[in-house]
């Protein structure tokens, strides 16, 4: 029997709309930062069905942009879904012009849907020698699964599928194909807004299918329809049900301008040269396999071959003797170029030990590992393969000559740690060139992880064994050491081969971005600040946090007591449900909010917006900060005091933050309250070691002098040049029509004068810092200044300041026209934003905005005040790492024992021994105010005491 040739038909939305999804949160982008995921995970899963399939012909189907019959018939067809992201608009344009690119066989009709065509298509062919194979998610494509024919659904991510025939209908609803359309007549189909009968679910549709075979018979025995709810919710709908069907039912008479020769994709000259455009822009992984496909068809690829196309895991050796170590060390001496992983038995950089050592390096174009155990507690944990293998301590003196070789370039990921344990156990890794998680953040700060698994599958198609799949997790999780070697090995020998081969990648598409330079002058050097700070840690005074926290839990208590009075019982103040029944049953408060899940909501916001509502909500507010300070900090605090250094030792990250701010965890001191008595009790118990201060040096309102340099605005300019209060400023500008010289009385009736006048006489300044209600004018003022740079709108403004929305609105158009400046420089972000799809800082570090195209008014807004904000608060960022940079070097230069310990907001907290108070505070207050010379001043304020409280 001569075997069926195999025809692939794609449905190209359903495709790129499943690959957008799949893979947006890992938020990939190319070198000019613009997004890729649903290119690549489209074109990955075209290559892995003409891999896994082979078929003979391919054709890719896309609905057309404009509406279809369809909604002529119902206008509400469809018009449920969300809008297509404009992130998805813009790569299908990519996508179909690389089809055409490709020449592969491309049908878009023009006034009906994919699904017609390829319904048309399975019609014209379902009694051909052919084996048809749709690929859709649709289920009315069900209907034309013909003997010869079979749906292809997506199942996991964008590589695998389900296959769906006229036996699994069968099998699963009872029915035969021809009777689908009567059954999503009754169903309806929710994404694309079929109504079909309300109140028929999937099994009753399918009983009374399966009974009356199909729509019309099931109406004209209405009567005998039981039970009576299924036959009243059948009449009620009976036009929604005939409409159904008739949205459902698919065209299957529609002419398709390819004849089948013509899909004979193997055989399109153009697609077997055009492989290349995958590498160029980008998409190596995709090349890789596109490649592998040719290969498969016997087509020479040597020319085509990329670079990255290595495999991996192929090499893997343990190295159990120096004999072993030595076979490895021919190769060592020889490479440029090596990845570097360690193994601990723990998280922490200060106290952690070593497990192992993976290494990975390319030779003649072909990957190779070694992993080298390097166990130094010889515990009863540890796994009988380690009976025969190096010490600990003779394991690190092999490495040591290698790590420690100028001559060779590593590579890490996030190469913080594990440089850090390294020189702990006597290694100091030297020539750290390539850190890929760093490479991942600085080319798409936005991705929410930079982890290697999700880069791995992201740029390699590969799906790494992760730390749980290795040890197990909770109960039944094991230890490194007590592991086989031959899985542990395995696993960390992927983690190097991994991030070489990353490195590859990212390092080119960083030279492509021309953004090289913010990484060897900023985010490199940076990794060995944040290591200093780390493994320098801070001191608390535990006898205070104990004292604080009785005096803290004694404050809780009364705001307790006083919440149960209001309430008139007890209850669960830390229960939603309680407080719900509380605050909206019982008290009649009226909710304002419902969370996702529909219930009403008692977050903080709507707590917020309801606290003039009755006296109870002002004391939860109370009850809760002091019951998240308690937790977070002051109870806390002592569990993370390390035991070997007696000192908190946070975590700092460098790729947490989209605006390029630092990040803290374990414990997240970023998050200590900055204002009021709060935050001051709090930043107390941090002290300073025996013999030494604090030193706080901290930017003064360094985000509006970086919108001054940025607007080159007259007044802000000049203010700052000439050591002006700036609040002072502003409140002159915007309420100065409104002040009476004479009575030193502000006038709110007042209306806006025709013309603004921008000059200041400063007598008058003076004149009305006399009036009373100047400081209340002045708190308008400051909260307008800080505000603006991040887009504030009427809206926000009068949320907070407490005033009518239109008042709010008339102070951001006053405060505009007092600095127009700040609006062209506003005006100019947008524009460049639109034009360039990011925004970009000082220092040339880069953000994607894509939202800021979007037709959606809201989101567009969002973008645009992100696009604003982005560069200043960004290079207010860089400017203080840049400044953590200096310093480090003039202290190393001046052999100095002061030591940097926290970066928290615009703040350096340094430990300063007492010999040294008299030489650093100059010192280092000119590194910080002369990091860059902008329009205006850097200026840096600060002071010593024993504790960061006093300091500050």
């Amino acid at each position: 029997m001569t075997k069926k040739k195999r025809v692939v038909v794609i449905d190209g939305h359903a495709m790129a709309y499943r690959a957008h999804f799949a893979l947006a949160p890992q938020g990939l982008v190319n070198s000019e930062g613009m997004p890729t995921g649903a290119v690549f995970g489209f074109f990955r899963m075209v290559v892995k069905l003409l891999i896994d399939f082979q078929p003979e012909y391919l054709i890719i189907i896309f609905d057309p942009r404009k509406k279809t019959f369809r909604s002529d018939i119902y206008k509400e067809y469809k018009q449920n879904r969300a809008k297509m992201p404009d992130e998805l608009r813009f790569q299908l344009d990519e996508i179909q012009a690389i089809i055409k690119e490709l020449h592969i066989p491309l049908f878009i009709p023009e006034n009906e849907e994919a699904d017609d065509a390829m319904a048309s298509f399975a019609e014209i062919n379902k009694n051909s020698n052919l084996e048809i194979l749709l690929v859709s998610g649709d289920k009315d494509l069900f209907n034309v699964l013909y003997k010869n024919i079979k749906l292809l659904r997506a199942k996991k991510g964008v590589t695998e599928f389900n296959i769906i025939d006229a036996k699994y209908i069968k099998d699963e609803l009872g029915l035969g194909i021809e009777q689908i359309p009567d059954f999503m007549a009754l169903t309806g189909d929710t994404s694309d807004n079929v109504p079909g009968v309300k109140g028929i679910g999937e099994k009753t549709a399918g009983k009374l299918i399966i009974e009356h075979k199909n729509l019309e018979n099931i109406y004209q025995n209405i009567d005998e329809i039981k039970p009576a709810g299924v036959q009243t919710k059948l009449r009620n709908s009976k036009d929604d049900a005939f409409l159904s069907k008739t949205l459902v039912t698919l065209k299957k008479d529609m002419q398709i301008p390819f004849e089948i020769k013509d899909l004979e994709w193997h055989k399109i000259p153009e697609m077997l040269s055009k492989a290349p455009i995958f590498k160029d822009k980008g998409y190596h992984t995709v090349f890789d396999e596109w490649v592998k496909l040719y290969e498969t068809l016997g087509i020479d690829t040597k020319n085509m071959r990329s670079k990255k196309s290595v495999a991996l895991l192929e090499t893997v050796q343990i190295i159990r003797s120096k004999k072993d170590f030595e076979k490895i060390q021919v190769d060592l001496k020889q490479v440029k170029e090596i990845s570097v992983d360690v193994e601990t038995n723990g998280t922490s950089i200060v106290s952690s030990d070593l497990v192992g050592v993976s290494l990975a390096y390319l030779k003649a174009k072909k990957l190779y590992s070694a992993y080298i155990p390097a166990v130094f507690d010889k515990n009863n944990e540890l796994n009988f393969d380690y009976q025969k293998t190096l010490s600990g301590k003779e394991a690190i003196s092999l490495l040591k000559p290698v790590l420690e070789n100028k001559g060779i370039t590593k590579v890490g990921q996030n190469i913080k740690f594990d440089r850090a344990i390294l020189a702990r156990h006597g290694i100091e890794v030297k020539n750290l060139v390539h850190d890929t998680m760093v490479y991942s953040y600085i080319l798409n700060p936005n991705r929410r992880r930079h982890g290697l698994d999700e880069l791995s599958e992201a740029y390699l198609g590969h799906t790494t064994t992760t730390y749980k799949e290795l040890t197990g997790t909770g109960k039944k999780q094991k230890a490194l050491v007590s592991l086989p070697l031959e899985p542990l090995a395995r696993y960390a020998a992927e983690d190097a081969e991994v991030t070489l081969m990353i490195k590859q990648i990212l390092y080119d598409d960083l030279k492509k971005a021309k953004l090289e330079k913010l990484y060897t002058e900023i985010d490199l050097p940076l990794i060995d600040i944040l290591e200093d700070l780390e493994l320098n840690g801070i001191s608390i005074d535990h006898a205070y946090l104990k004292q604080l926290s009785q005096a803290y839990e004694k404050r809780k208590l009364e705001y307790q007591t006083k919440i149960y009075e209001l309430a008139g019982e007890e209850f669960n103040i830390q229960s939603t449900k309680e407080l719900q029944i509380i605050l909206f049953d019982k008290l009649g408060i009226t909710p304002i909010k419902k969370t996702g899940k529909g219930s009403r909501s008692t977050d903080h916001s709507v707590l917020m917006a309801l606290r003039n509502d009755h006296d109870i909500i002002e004391n939860i507010l109370e009850f809760r900060a002091l019951s998240k300070l308690l937790s977070t900090y002051i109870t806390t605090l002592p569990d993370y005091v390390n035991d070997k250094t007696k000192r908190i030792h946070t975590s700092f990250s460098q790729v947490t933050a989209a605006t390029g701010r630092l990040a803290s965890t374990e414990p997240n001191l970023q998050n200590i309250p900055i204002k009021g008595e709060d935050g001051k009790a709090i930043r107390k118990a941090f002290i300073a070691a025996e013999g030494c201060e604090f030193l706080s040096l901290d930017y003064s309102q360094i985000e509006l002098r970086i919108l001054a340099h940025y607007s080159e605005d007259k007044n802000l300019i000049l203010a700052y040049q000439n050591n002006e209060d700036i609040h002072d400023q502003a409140t002159y500008l915007l309420f100065k029509h409104q002040f009476d010289e004479k009575t030193l009385v502000f006038d709110d009736t007042k209306p806006l004068p025709e013309k603004m006048g921008r000059s200041i006489d400063f007598s008058i300044l003076d004149k009305m810092k006399q009036a009373s209600e100047f400081a209340t004018k002045r708190s308008f003022a400051k909260i307008l200044n800080f505000s603006i740079a991040y887009g504030v709108t009427g809206w926000g403004l009068s949320n907070q300041l407490s005033i009518p929305q239109k008042d709010s609105k008339q102070l951001i158009d006053l405060y505009f026209q007092s600095y127009p400046g700040i609006k062209a420089f506003m005006d100019s972000i947008k524009h460049s934003t639109r034009k360039l799809g990011y925004s970009e800082n000082f220092f040339g570090r880069r953000r994607r905005i894509a939202d800021i195209n979007s037709n959606n008014r809201f989101t567009r807004e969002a973008a645009e005040r992100l696009a604003i904000n982005t560069p200043i608060q960004s290079t207010a960022a860089d400017i203080i790492k840049v400044a953590m940079i200096n310093i480090r070097k003039l202290l190393i230069e001046k052999n100095l024992k002061t030591k940097m310990l926290l970066q928290i907001h615009d703040e350096l907290l340094f430990e300063v021994p007492v010999e040294e108070k008299d030489s650093v505070f100059g010192l280092l207050k000119d590194q910080m105010e002369g990091v860059v010379e902008l329009k205006v001043p850097l200026v840096v304020s600060g002071g010593f005491g024993p504790n960061w409280d006093e300091a500050k």
